[in-house]
């Protein structure tokens, strides 16, 4: 033969050798015939080396057809009716064997014919169409155009596009003219091209596509094939870096880049279709030497996406149209990818993308033109040395401009997650113009698209399907947003709902995290925003409200008591032993040996995997499960510290607190924690770990903002130790031990500074005045109080009683303003907000701020005048101003346990109704009708009376306020009527009542002045500065003295 024989490689030997097997798994079927050794069935011709010399071909080529042909003639007369003795149960001679081998001759007699100048036909052996349509297919096709005649483009409209769909109906149901199939995936494609503007007249060519004008992949050779009816891509992938395309590269723009290049081919082969009158395809050759194997490369594959892209690009939306995919060279190592991708992938996947090794000419010249291959690789070409490709460039730019994006929106960006098999939509209401903006990462793939359903119609999708029926105005792609945050905008061309589906349908047992920036401008104006950047408060109940705890306030802290912060000003520094968590060393060794952490905690990675452990199986905080720890005759300190009875077992909670000291928390994670709304054990571990781990000095501004804190915790393993968890806060500040197991010992000093501030917080609360709602004949100052505006109302909130108040089908009154609350801990800025833009009254003005905002959001739904609310930044400092002063801000505060939140509503009356505005609530809520003569407020007491009755009589946490008109500028009206009327007395009285007026509104203003400026960090370094001065100690012995004297004085002396 003219071409040499290979070179010895592992599991190649030169010729058969049955001795040697070969790999047959890391090969096509296609070429596994040229690798088996042929069974000894023909005369002379016991085993064929593949080396065979011309003489040895010669010698046996005629002798093997001869025989060939007369055993398949035998075999088609034994086939017929009086034929062979055997009939029809008869079975053939060796006739595989026989075809087998004269396959293997007559490639060998082709390459000597071309070698001699003889012109052998191209021959496809991968023909799956016929190069002219059937008849039959043209009905198909015909059917199929006139069910799409209305959404078909134009230029798309043609016989062998819409056959290819036919075809590849038939293939994936395997079955024939599946035109239902076929038009199905058709109208996902054509949404596709609609929102990619794939339908355009011009589409960027392979020049201007940017993956490879930038060179971000291989660009390899194109040529067309008059005789095969199709184009050669012959591309070498070993310069390809997929960690330079991973790190620097949007995932959207990548598949975008792809997208355009598919469209380009397609449309240079509906070129040669329409010059030819023949179906044309892709023949694809991508050259995988020295491909490497590294951790991205088998993420690629793991994670689904070389599945993904797959499926995307040759059935989802251009099928047959590059077939077949010859991976040439391959490694070794590429054959378990192959197989689990073949085995999610349709049938007909094996002969779409084919495996070869590096004997893969053999199979390539079968199928292409000898006079297109070059002659270094066996073909006829002497002027062609290669085929070219213009190499990837790596390493690309710019990976740690992302690296720190990516961070930054980790801390400071709207966070949310979406579980497995589900999906979560952002509505947004947008008009023409309107710019959407948007920004995010995700930790692992998931779909992100955008739809979008025009105005007046139904404003939320109920089912899953209901994504099919909407406008997709931004395809919805399967990606990862991991090291390149994903970025993008889009112009609203139409007044409706956009919505930003995030889908994770994909992944059955995984949940998906996000981080989001979203934006919406308009003309340059920024007016609605959804970052996590901007902390709101949380009230636990009517009264008590936590300030967060923010990073450089708790650096400052650590700074002054000597500490060094984490890394980062965020991973929260350690006090003590870093080895034992400053555990006991009994309670430790039980940890690190029992099953429960070395089998099922040890593999945990992350402080969410911990969460939901706790959430599952922690039941009380004791060290020890009940009954497994004998401590008897151990008494003292002996008790909290000595051994462990036969059969004590650790307690998983300990378990997880330990294992939470292994992941070394965050400030972040740390807060989420103390605020977890789904179990109170959560945050009793929270608080634990604090005890456990963190420096005595931060106890004080981690523990004071939770001392209210209602919600019921009872630690005591088997029950019987019921507290909340304000209580088990202070006793965390005060007990030396835990269920016998000792704490880490407070230093003196600060433990006294503990003890100081615990006494000044209760004297505080002994001498509080008493409110006005506290003091008698309360009813009859409610009647000097009209008009009443509205009523805003404070209860415990119930989901299970709330479900049976909410209507099924909720009306909309074009009448009454009502925003939706769409954040927690603003319900009661909400419902002023939403009482005072209701009020039509003279006396009341809204003043240019929430004039503004009505008239700007008087035409959106409720869920967007929530969210231009939430991001109104007058509106939002007002809110904050009024928060609970305190040294520090704790980030991420959450809602609570459902039990234990408190909720405010408001009952306005708007022209002859009475409503019940709850943010909660999609709608208003109609209560009643009154005349025009009539009290509202009773309508408004009757409802808030049933709502009340939902609760046992044991509950008396409910608070009413009555929005009423300025008295003052009532009292200045009533006064200068009795002044006309010359009635001294009654302007004496209302003229104290001014005056009593004035002196509220200065101590209110004095209150308010003192909310917007916090300080206490003031207070805290003037307290400091005196104790580092020794005079603080002689201060408050001096204090202490004049109190004790001032007692002695009042006390009366006894006489003897």
């Amino acid at each position: 033969l003219p071409m040499p024989p290979p070179p010895a490689r592992p599991y190649q030997g030169q010729g058969f050798d049955s001795s040697k097997p070969v790999p047959l798994g890391l090969l096509h079927p296609a070429t596994r015939t040229r690798l088996r050794p042929v069974s000894p069935n023909l005369d002379g011709c016991s085993e064929l080396p593949m080396s065979l010399a011309d003489n040895s071909t010669n010698c046996h080529l005629s002798n093997i057809r001869k025989h060939r042909r007369q055993l398949r003639s035998d075999w088609q007369g034994a086939e017929s009716p009086g034929g062979a003795p055997g009939g029809q149960n008869s079975s053939p001679p060796a006739v595989p064997q026989a075809e087998q081998a004269c396959s293997a001759l007559d490639r060998r007699a082709r390459l000597r014919k071309l070698a001699a100048g003889t012109p052998v036909p191209m021959v496809r052996r991968q023909q799956n169409h016929k190069a002219e349509l059937e008849s039959g297919k043209l009905e198909l096709v015909a059917e199929l155009r006139a069910r799409l005649a209305s959404s078909l483009p134009a230029r798309y409209d043609t016989e062998f596009n819409l056959a290819r769909w036919l075809t590849s109906a038939d293939k994936v149901s395997r079955s024939k003219g599946n035109v239902d199939l076929a038009e199905k995936n058709l109208r996902h494609h054509l949404k596709f091209r609609q929102a990619l503007n794939l339908n355009d007249e011009q589409v960027p060519t392979w020049d201007e596509n940017p993956i490879y004008k930038h060179q971000l992949l291989p660009k390899g050779h194109f040529e067309w094939i008059a005789s095969g009816h199709c184009f050669l891509w012959w591309v070498d992938y070993s310069t390809l870096d997929m960690s330079a395309l991973l790190y620097t590269q949007k995932s959207t723009d990548v598949l975008i880049y792809h997208f355009w290049k598919y469209e380009q081919m397609l449309r240079m082969v509906n070129e040669r279709e329409a010059a030819t009158g023949q179906q044309c395809t892709v023949y694809a050759v991508i050259d995988l030497r020295q491909w490497p194997f590294n951790p991205l490369t088998l993420l690629f594959v793991n994670d689904g996406q070389m599945s993904y892209y797959a499926n995307l690009f040759h059935y989802e939306h251009y099928p047959d149209l590059v077939q077949p995919i010859n991976l040439i060279n391959a490694p070794t190592w590429i054959s378990l990818p192959y197989r689990l991708v073949k085995s999610t992938m349709p049938k007909d996947f094996g002969d779409r993308f084919r495996v070869l090794n590096h004997n893969y000419m053999a199979t390539l010249l079968e199928e292409l033109p000898l006079e297109v291959v070059p002659e270094s690789m066996g073909g006829l070409n002497k002027e062609r040395q290669c085929f070219e490709t213009v190499p990837s460039k790596y390493p690309l730019p710019g990976s740690c401009e992302h690296r720190i994006e990516v961070k930054r929106l980790a801390d400071e960006a709207h966070h949310f997650h979406v579980n497995a098999r589900r999906r979560h939509l952002i509505p947004v209401e947008c008009q023409p113009g309107w710019t959407l903006q948007w920004r995010f990462t995700t930790d692992s793939a998931l779909m992100f698209g955008i739809f979008f359903k025009p105005a007046g119609e139904q404003k939320v999708p109920t089912k899953p399907t209901d994504l099919d029926k909407l406008e997709m105005v931004y395809p919805l792609l399967r990606f990862a947003a991991k090291f390149v945050p994903e970025s993008g905008q889009l112009k609203c061309l139409n007044a409706g709902t956009y919505y930003l589906a995030f889908c994770n349908k994909s992944s059955w047992w995984s949940r998906r995290h996000i981080h989001l920036e979203l934006h919406v401008e308009s003309q340059g104006t920024r007016f609605l925003t959804l970052p996590a950047s901007e902390i709101y408060i949380m009230a636990f109940d009517g009264s008590n409200i936590s300030a967060p705890v923010t990073a450089a306030e708790n650096a400052a802290l650590y700074a002054a008591v000597g500490i060094k912060c984490g890394s980062k000003q965020n991973t929260l520094s350690f006090w003590g032993n870093k080895e034992t968590m400053n555990l006991n060393h009994l309670v430790l060794e039980n940890i690190v040996s029992s099953p429960y952490y070395k089998n099922t905690l040890l593999p945990l990675k992350t402080h969410f995997e911990v969460i939901d452990e706790i959430y599952y199986n922690v039941e009380h905080l004791e060290p020890w499960e009940k009954g497994t720890r004998k401590t008897t005759g151990q008494t003292g300190m002996c008790g909290g510290v000595r051994g462990v009875g036969a059969g004590g077992v650790v307690s998983s909670a300990f378990c997880l607190l330990y294992k939470l000291f292994t992941l070394k928390l965050t400030r972040k994670q740390l807060t989420a924690i103390l605020n977890h709304p789904d179990s109170c054990y959560i945050r009793g571990l929270g608080f634990m770990y604090i005890r456990f781990c963190l420096h005595p000095a931060t106890f004080w501004s981690w523990y004071e903002p939770y001392f209210d804190d209602a919600e019921e915790i009872d630690p005591k393993a088997g029950g019987g130790d019921l507290m909340t968890i304000g209580e088990m806060v202070k006793s965390l500040l005060t007990k030396l031990d835990w269920y016998s197991t000792l704490f880490p010992r407070i230093p003196v000093p600060i433990q006294k500074e503990i003890d100081l501030k615990l006494r000044a917080l209760s004297s505080q609360k002994a001498n509080r005045p008493v409110a006005e709602s506290e003091q008698p004949q309360w009813i009859e100052r409610g009647l000097r109080h009209r008009p009443i505006h509205g009523f805003i109302f404070l209860f415990r909130w119930l989901k299970k009683e709330m479900r049976k108040e909410v209507d099924d089908s909720p009306q909309t009154y074009p009448d009454v303003y009502f925003s939706q609350q769409v954040i927690q801990n603003a319900c009661a800025s909400q419902a002023l907000i939403n009482l005072l833009l209701n009020c039509d009254h003279p006396d009341v003005d809204l003043g240019s701020t929430l004039k503004e905002f009505k008239d700007f959001t008087c035409d959106l739904d409720s869920a967007s005048r929530g969210l231009c609310l939430t991001n109104s930044e007058k509106i939002r400092t007002v809110h904050n101003s009024f928060s609970r002063q305190q040294l520090f801000e704790i980030e991420d505060q959450q809602k609570l346990d459902e039990e234990d939140a408190f909720h405010f509503v408001t009952y306005v009356h708007v022209n002859d109704g009475v409503y019940e505005l709850d943010g909660l609530r999609t709608a208003p809520l109609r209560l009643g009708t009154v005349a025009s003569d009539g009290d509202w407020t009773e309508v408004a007491i009757k409802a808030i009376k049933e709502k009340i009755k939902n609760y046992g009589e044991s509950e008396v946490r409910f608070n009413l306020m009555a929005v009423i008109s300025d008295q003052k500028l009532k009292y200045e009206r009533e006064m200068e009527k009795f002044a006309e009327a010359g009635n001294e007395a009654e302007v004496d009285r209302l003229t104290a009542l001014i005056a009593a007026e004035d002196a509220k509104r200065e101590r209110y203003a004095m209150e308010v002045a003192r909310h917007r400026h916090n300080y206490v960090p003031f207070i805290v370094e003037l307290l400091r500065i005196l104790a580092e001065e020794e005079v603080l100690s002689r201060m408050l012995a001096d204090a202490i003295h004049a109190q004790e004297d001032e007692i002695v004085a009042v006390t009366p002396t006894k006489s003897l």
